[in-house]
């Protein structure tokens, strides 16, 4: 081998010794070429110093880093993965950024919308749901299949497999689809089903949720498991996934980090070595314990979760109908065959037409020629047919256009909006006023308000559900009557076992039964559901607020009344009233009887009462008035009142 004339030195984020970073150079071509790679490089790293990190200028690096993977020799094996890793991090970032678009509530809310035609329409919404189901089965078929190649053609094990995966995705915020794509890419690297089964659910754990995190994980424990160790470029796909295995290792084992990198280096932190840090972390009192379960508990995993189940039921549909779709699409693969056969004889037709016209083209040409010509002036005469109706449409437009807009001007000019604005500003101010000074029970227009469209959303979910129920279970119902007519028939004709025949005809109308059923209850729900939402109107008990005058209540108080009884005006009661008319009698009368004597009572109400003053019209304190001076008049009383006693 000549000798190396330069080394160039790859340009990676990823850690990898600088051994394998240096590529030799020995010859003209290979110094010409890695001359261009060198140049695109610096441009893209330039960029990127430059700009930022931007959509723009990671495309420019990750088409920098496919230009120097092209001329990495194939014996550096860790230089191509390394560079494959960094590419593959940069494109998600990049189709994170390409696909923002507001989030999980604006993609629900378009799903929704996309969704509406279907609802409306039951005929529309019978051929989505059956063409989902068809893409549903079908896939589901080819991971069937894919997993049972995976395991050596062992249909039963696959089979269990995949049903422990489904069951898993149920339970968690993973969709069956990923699931299957991590125990794919772990049975690829050569782990056995079960075991890598087990492994996937830790990682998912550690994920907590996050499909891509999952799928990183994955492909980094299942390179490092096929390598027998763990090594720097799977050590920062697990970290850029949110998991340092070596945090575990030394929370364990008690060495430090720069202990555990040193061993990393030599190779020495085998991939058991790395299982058990998964299984720390994801055990009973680790960081990750049962996190895949616990972001099922939120919002969005329970979505997921019944989109699997839907999913779920879209399969059973395709795997009833299945028999009935081979039939339809073998019949169409043969009428396709008949179709190409008469396509052939016209086209050899076409060719003896063909053959015919060039044997007599002294005749044909010119008749051509006058056929074209007379074809091109009839279109000429349509085309300018229709250049003048588009005129005259054009003009009857801007005719149209501009009336309106003289409409328009007119009222404009007629009527300043400022005007109604203020109207309807005082209009609405008023309104306010009256509803909360003159109405009462606004809690109970609020709780049946509030109760009414709870009930009523309630209501909406539960019929949609009975939409869908009732469509699924007519098809299936549809499907059983079909089957039961079969057994029937062959119970009547004495074709198979007996005993088996009415166990499956049983078993039918069993299930027609609970279907029947299913619809049933479902529409008792909603009706519940509205009359609820009916209940919580009619809760609502709103009145006008009956008015309360002042004087009635001074009438009504004490103060008043003893007035009137000191006063001797005819008081009804008997007990305060009663009480001070007795003393006045009993000292008049010990006067009458001890003997003529003059007494003089001067009250001078000026110093006893000095001044009252009240804040505001007479409306506003006719009550206030009308108390603070009936107490000072009985206090002058009850003062003039001990002094004759």
């Amino acid at each position: 081998m000549a000798e190396n004339i330069l080394t160039y030195v790859l340009n990676l984020q990823d850690n990898i010794s600088d051994k394998l970073k240096r590529i030799g150079i020995n010859n003209e071509q290979q110094l010409d070429t890695w001359a261009k790679v060198q140049r695109q490089v610096n441009g893209a790293t330039q960029t990127m110093q430059n700009m930022g990190r931007s959509i723009g200028s990671m495309n420019e690096r990750i088409a920098a880093l496919r230009a120097q993977r092209e001329w990495i020799p194939a014996s550096n094996r860790e230089a191509i993965r390394a560079t494959n890793h960094e590419i593959q991090r940069l494109e998600r970032e990049v189709r994170k950024l390409e696909s923002l678009d507001g989030g999980l509530m604006k993609k629900w809310f378009r799903d929704i919308k996309a969704g509406i035609p279907a609802l409306v329409n039951p005929l529309s919404a019978a051929m989505v749901g059956l063409g989902k189901s068809i893409s549903l089965g079908m896939e589901d078929q080819l991971q069937r299949q894919n997993i049972t190649t995976l395991m050596g053609g062992d249909t039963a094990g696959a089979d269990a497999l995949f049903s422990k995966i489904a069951q898993y995705g149920k339970n968690t915020v993973y969709d069956k689809a990923g699931l299957i794509e991590a125990q794919k890419t772990m049975m690829s690297f050569g782990i056995e089903g079960e075991q890598a089964f087990g492994m996937l659910k830790r990682i998912g754990d550690v994920a907590m949720g996050d499909k891509q995190k999952m799928q990183s994980l994955a492909l980094a424990f299942s390179q490092a498991t096929s390598a027998g160790k763990l090594q720097g470029q799977d050590l920062m796909q697990m970290i850029n996934a949110g998991f340092n295995p070596l945090n575990e290792i030394s929370k364990h084992t008690g060495k430090s980090m720069a202990q555990l990198k040193d061993e990393m280096a030599k190779g020495k932190i085998t991939a058991d070595d790395l299982a058990k840090a998964f299984q720390w972390a994801t055990e009973e009192g680790g960081l990750f314990y049962n996190g895949a379960e616990k972001a099922g508990q939120t919002f969005a995993g329970k979505l997921g979760q019944m989109k699997d189940s839907l999913a779920e039921l879209g399969v059973k549909v395709f795997n009833t109908l299945e028999p009935v779709l081979s039939w339809a699409v073998n019949f169409a693969s043969g009428c396709i065959n008949v179709l190409s056969s008469v396509a052939g004889g016209l086209v050899r037709g076409f060719k003896a037409v063909v053959g015919w016209a060039d044997r007599f083209r002294i005749v044909t040409i010119p008749l051509g020629a006058a056929l074209l010509t007379l074809v091109a002036v009839l279109k000429a005469s349509a085309v300018a047919a229709k250049l003048k109706a588009m005129w005259d449409g054009i003009c009857a437009g801007a005719t149209a256009l501009w009336t309106k807009i003289q409409v328009g001007f007119n009222l404009a000019l007629l009527a300043c909006p400022i005007t109604w604005i203020v109207v309807g500003i005082v209009a609405l101010i008023a309104a306010i006023y009256v509803c909360c000074t003159k109405i009462t029970g606004w809690g109970s227009l609020w709780k049946g308000i509030v109760g009414f469209m709870k009930n009523s959303f309630i209501g909406f979910v539960d019929s949609v559900k009975l939409y869908f129920t009732t469509l699924v279970n007519g098809i299936m119902i549809g499907l059983d009557n079909i089957k039961l007519g079969w057994y029937k028939f062959k119970e009547a004709v004495g074709l198979g076992d007996s005993s088996e025949n009415q166990a499956a005809i049983a078993k039918i109308n069993k299930d027609i039964d609970d279907r029947k059923k299913a619809i049933a209850d479902g529409a008792k729900k909603v009706q519940q559901d509205f009359m609820a939402a009916k209940d919580s109107l009619g809760s609502i008990e709103m009145s006008w607020k009956k008015g309360d005058k002042a004087s009635d209540k001074v009438k009504s108080g004490g103060v008043g009344e003893q007035l009137m009884a000191m006063a001797g005006g005819g008081g009804t009661g008997s007990g305060t009233t009663g009480g001070t008319t007795g003393a006045t009698d009993a000292s008049t009368k010990s006067v009458a009887t001890g003997g003529s004597r003059s007494t003089s009572i001067t009250i001078n109400l000026k110093s006893l009462v000095e001044k009252i003053v009240f804040e505001g019209s007479f409306g506003e304190n006719r009550g206030d008035m009308q108390r603070q001076v009936s107490e000072a008049l009985l206090q002058v009383l009850n003062m003039a009142q001990a002094s004759v006693s």
